[in-house]
């Protein structure tokens, strides 16, 4: 009993350093290791949870897939999302009542560019590509986004950015 103990606590801690690394990484300052939810989302982290933890404390996994579509594997989730934007392509260029609005079309688009990036998921090209890219057109499509993510990112997350996503590098350049 004991030595499971030591295992849920040591994966707990180890899941806060990884997600407060993940955090720097991206320009975030560490969540508040004595908040509740922050240990739970480190035991979660660290794998003291598992697939499991991630529907137990959300209805949606952190890739936000069901839960069939996550027992069902990476080819089901992706081959899911897949279909939804094409029906919602399909209704946009039909005219159906069901089409999403414009933007919100414009911005599943971007969301689903990212997610199949090759070597998008890992955390170096991924902090790059957020700062170089994408954050620039999620604010030329939705004007005032970077500044309502970071606010519901302290609002909901009690973290703070060390590098705003608002900082444009290619107007850094030219000064």
């Amino acid at each position: 009993m004991a030595g499971i103990a030591h295992l849920i606590v040591a994966t707990t801690v180890l899941g806060y350093v990884a997600m407060s690394l993940k955090a720097m990484a991206v320009g975030k300052e560490p969540r508040d290791p004595t908040d509740w939810r922050t240990v739970l989302a480190a035991m979660v982290q660290g794998g003291g949870a598992g697939i499991y933890g991630d529907f137990l404390f959300g209805e949606q996994s952190r890739m936000g897939n069901s839960t069939l579509e996550t027992l069902s594997g990476p080819f089901f989730s992706d081959f899911s999302n897949f279909m939804k934007l094409y029906n919602n392509t399909r209704d946009l260029t039909l005219g159906t009542a069901d089409a999403p609005k414009g933007k919100t079309f414009e911005m599943n688009l971007l969301q689903e560019a990212r997610r199949e990036l090759p070597f998008g998921n890992l955390f170096y090209t991924r902090a790059a590509l957020d700062y170089l890219v994408f954050y620039r057109l999620q604010e030329m499509m939705n004007p005032g986004y970077l500044r309502r993510y970071e606010l519901g990112i302290q609002q909901n997350q009690g973290q703070k950015f060390w590098l705003s996503p608002g900082w444009n590098p290619y107007q850094a350049m030219r000064q």
